[in-house]
């Protein structure tokens, strides 16, 4: 999907309505318009409204269609900032994804060096400490929240 057309299609289905969107992002209607129409080439998003449109409409279909330009991949992390084990369950996916991208990194060239397959190691055994502590912190949470006997 077009990013532009994702963020068009974010802003018309927004609840609020186009003038409401524009207020909670202090910019006027016409910018905003102009900034998500694929017709019109003289006006952009910045990152942050970018951002903003995603966050107020609700609507991660543009940053799916920038991941997928992109070739990366957006997972979302629901968990708000000091929730039990949100710091552990953040340290699992950024393990996990210097996985991959060390071994994406080796697979470029179709040979795989014996650094490339050490380094690739490495990552995949931190990947492995970050997920059992994560499953640790979990155990522990569950553990404390069972009543008394």
């Amino acid at each position: 999907m077009n990013i532009t057309a994702a963020l068009h299609r974010a802003v018309h289905k927004f609840e609020g309505g186009t003038v409401g969107l524009a207020d909670l992002m202090k910019i006027s209607v016409s910018s905003l318009l102009h900034k998500v129409d694929p017709r019109y080439r003289g006006a952009h998003c910045s990152p942050d409204e970018f951002a903003e449109i995603c966050t107020f409409t609700g609507d991660m279909t543009p940053l799916y269609a920038l991941c997928a330009r992109l070739r990366h991949q957006a997972i979302p992390l629901d968990l708000p900032e000091g929730t039990p084990c949100a710091n552990e369950l953040a340290k699992a996916m950024k393990e996990a994804s210097d996985v991959f991208m060390r071994a994406s990194k080796a697979l470029e060239d179709g040979k795989v060096t014996e650094n490339e397959l050490r380094a690739t190691e490495r990552e995949v055994l931190e990947a492995i400490g970050a997920m059992t502590h994560l499953a640790k912190s979990l155990r522990q949470l569950h553990e404390s929240q069972r009543p008394a006997v």
